[in-house]
């Protein structure tokens, strides 16, 4: 099984004693959080989601940013906490960015914080809330069954099917096989002559997928926070 290798700072896990301001801090945080999850256990996007959930152990959360620092951040953790209260996943979630704060926070809500992670992957659901492209790419190398973040097809619009497949060969394979419309690549270099653009071979003899289902949910989520939220079912 392969094995999910993300390059990053080494997270400290050591959080010094805390002053009493410093404690009361961490106490509004955590109030935020739940007057957050308030707020998205009413939207569409959730309650669409929950009953669409696959069958799995594991969640595992990265691109998520600073929920301390980050107001979107902290509506996307609020999202994950009601998942995780409801399936009773084990929760593993790592980003460079989280400072001790966060770490506190998600020592409280029983989420593991770690860089290196191996797991089952028919039993692991990806949780990549707007995750960069090289991130996605990355994480879908290791064989991933279950994704839910930026829908793909339209998360990789802004590049040519040749400049997708030139930089991210193994999202290029994935996005041919939905029946999104991609930007196509077509430019004008005189007036009697078209830029024509190279075939793209598709080899899904070097792919451990063939197939992709996308389920895209309600985009009613605060600030934006859930655009595009889609759950990809790779196989």
């Amino acid at each position: 099984m392969p094995k999910e290798q993300v390059k990053a700072e080494t997270m400290k896990h050591e959080v010094p004693e805390k002053s009493p301001n410093q404690k009361n801090d961490m106490l509004k945080i955590r109030q935020k959080l739940g007057s957050y999850k308030e707020i998205i256990e009413k939207t569409n996007a959730y309650k669409e989601c929950i009953d669409k959930i696959p069958s799995v152990k594991t969640l595992r959360c990265l691109a998520l940013g600073s929920p301390s620092d980050s107001n979107i951040a902290m509506y996307q953790l609020a999202f994950l906490v009601l998942l995780q209260e409801k399936f009773k996943f084990e929760v593993s979630a790592y980003d460079p960015i989280f400072n001790d704060n966060d770490n506190e926070l998600f020592s409280y809500l029983k989420i593991t914080v770690e860089e290196d992670f191996e797991a089952e992957m028919e039993t692991t659901l990806y949780y990549l809330p707007h995750a960069p492209l090289d991130l996605t790419e990355t994480i879908i190398k290791t064989e991933i069954k279950y994704m839910l973040g930026n829908n793909i097809a339209k998360h990789t619009e802004r590049l040519t099917k040749s400049k997708l497949h030139q930089q991210y060969p193994t999202l290029s394979h994935l996005v041919n096989l939905t029946t999104q419309e991609t930007k196509d690549e077509f430019i004008t270099v005189s007036r009697r002559k078209k830029y024509v653009p190279p075939k793209i071979e598709y080899d899904y003899s070097t792919t451990y997928f063939k197939s992709l289902q996308l389920t895209e949910f309600d985009n009613d989520g605060p600030l934006n926070c859930f655009s595009d939220m889609t759950l990809h079912v790779i196989e």
